[in-house]
């Protein structure tokens, strides 16, 4: 019974020890991330944003927004409308984390091809040049095989391609991925 005890407190120390050891791997690897076509280092997404989320259950909802909380600590809003789930930032938060919020609800953990959720997001960024417009639309393409990116279409109809683990974070992309639409 002792050696039970002591085995589960030496996983559970581990596990812990192996949490805080990737997540400062993660934060240096961001701070040490190269500037690119666009300066994201910056950039923070202004209290004007939302993320929809469609084809999402109440239960499941609720279990993403607790999941992303303890992510991304930041103020954050959901309502449910129906088949739809709508996220806010009321006090902003940075570009890099909305994006990854974007392209954590296209792939959580327990996400199969029978659950594959429909998330687009719009928000207006200050400190960053989108080409002269700071309203986005940002989203991960239908038929994304990478896992690792997030796209923004600016209103203008420019797109760019951020990744989360590439030497040059963000840069913009000739091929028009989806068009902007219009938020709800």
């Amino acid at each position: 019974m002792k050696n039970a005890l002591a085995t589960g407190l030496i996983i559970i120390c581990a596990a812990l020890a192996l949490d805080f050891i990737l997540k400062t791997a993660l934060n240096r690897q961001i701070k040490s991330m190269p500037q690119s076509d666009v300066n994201t280092e910056q950039g923070w997404v202004t209290d004007n944003n939302i993320i929809r989320v469609d084809g999402l259950e109440a239960k499941r909802a609720s279990a993403l927004v607790a999941e992303i909380g303890r992510m991304y600590p930041f103020l954050m809003n959901s309502r449910w409308d129906g088949n739809t789930f709508l996220i806010s930032y009321p006090q902003g938060l940075p570009f890099i984390s909305f994006c990854w919020v974007v392209n954590y609800l296209n792939y959580p953990f327990d996400m199969t091809k029978d659950n594959k959720l429909t998330v687009l997001a719009w928000c207006t960024t200050n400190n960053i040049d989108w080409g002269g417009n700071p309203e986005l639309m940002v989203y991960v393409p239908e038929g994304d095989t990478e896992y690792d990116n997030a796209y923004i279409t600016t209103k203008d109809g420019l797109t760019f391609k951020q990744m989360f683990a590439a030497p040059e974070p963000c840069v913009k992309v000739d091929e028009l991925a989806l068009t902007y639409q219009e938020r709800p």
